[in-house]
Order: structure tokens, then sequence, then C-alpha cells
């Protein structure tokens, strides 16, 4: 029920609100990639395996990339001692790929290094990798980073869709305050 919901609200609405797609022009899709990039992401010396990864996804149809994170913790908070539920991100992953859709979870490796997991969610990750739909974003960078590079990039070349509860509150002030002459109210 808990992994109905988040697909039922993603994909129609939220909050009694129609979703409406969010398009932006190419140059700003450049200047938020040369951004990223440039200020962040350059700090990951296995960035080219990210690019690469992108690269395949590029040529197909219909990509989803989710915040693995954000949907494992979806009404399961860390904060009361809950860990990430490896089942809610299959059942999206799975939703997806049944309706033929192209996958690729982006989540912090922390996420998986300092959980245990059962021998089940184990099998879970374990096919993940297998099938090359998990992106484990390294050490003291954000993975926020990584999922939202991946979404415009891929937006470039091919219908992509971000399944995520984030607003990018802290990282749409750093992009602004670090560019205000470039981006002004376009952002």
């Amino acid at each position: 029920n808990n992994s109905y919901n988040i697909l039922k609200n993603i994909l129609e609405e939220s909050n009694n609100t129609k979703l409406n797609k969010i398009d932006i022009d190419l140059d700003l899709k450049n200047n938020i990639l040369n951004f990223i990039e440039n200020n962040e992401i350059k700090k990951n010396s296995n960035f080219k395996e990210i690019k690469q990864i992108l690269n395949e996804k590029k040529l197909k149809s219909n990509v989803v990339i989710l915040d693995g994170a954000n949907i494992g913790f979806y009404n399961n908070r860390p904060d009361k001692g809950n860990k990430i539920s490896i089942n809610q991100i299959n059942n999206v992953v799975n939703y997806y790929l049944e309706k033929n859709y192209e996958v690729l979870i982006i989540l912090h490796n922390r996420h998986l290094k300092y959980n245990k997991f059962n021998f089940n969610e184990n099998i879970i990750i374990s096919n993940f990798i297998k099938k090359k739909i998990l992106y484990q974003t390294p050490d003291k960078l954000n993975d926020d980073l990584y999922w939202l590079y991946g979404t415009i990039y891929l937006s470039k070349f091919t219908n992509c869709y971000l399944i995520t509860n984030d607003k990018l509150r802290d990282h749409i002030f750093s992009i602004i305050l670090k560019n205000i002459t470039k981006f002004d109210n376009k952002i």
C-alpha cells in the first residue's frame, strides 16, 4: 500500500494538484550541468562512470531516475530508528520496469554500506547491481547532485522523469548565489 501510494501520488498528483511537466531551455540546462560538473561533481574521480551510464541511457526512451534515499525513507524516517526500505525502492523499480521504462537508481553508498539487510533485501540489491540500474554515489558528495545532473543531462536527449519529493532548495540557492548574473530569474 505504501508503495502504491507513492506511485499514485508521483504519477498523478500531489496534494490534489495535477503535476505539470517541468521543462527548461537548453541554455539553462547546459548552465546548470556545467555548474554541477565544475563546482561539485568534479571532486569525484569516478565521474566518468556516471557519465558512461548516462550516455548509455540517453539512447533509450522514457528513462526514470529514482532518488533512492527519498523513496526508501518515504514514511520510514531514519531519525525514528528506521533503515532505508529496499522493498519500497524495489516496488517502484518493478512498477516502471513493467511499463518498459529504463530505470536508474541514484543512492548514496552509505545507505548500503552501513545498514544490515536481510537475505531478501540483499538479493534485491544484488539484482539492482547485476541489471546495472543502481549507481552508488561516493563518500563526501551529495547524491542529490547526481540525480539532478542525470535528469537534466538525459532530458537533452530523451524523455526523462525524476521520482523524488526533494524540493532542492539548498541546491537552487547555491546555484543562484554563485551565478546570480547568469541565471537571473530563469532558475
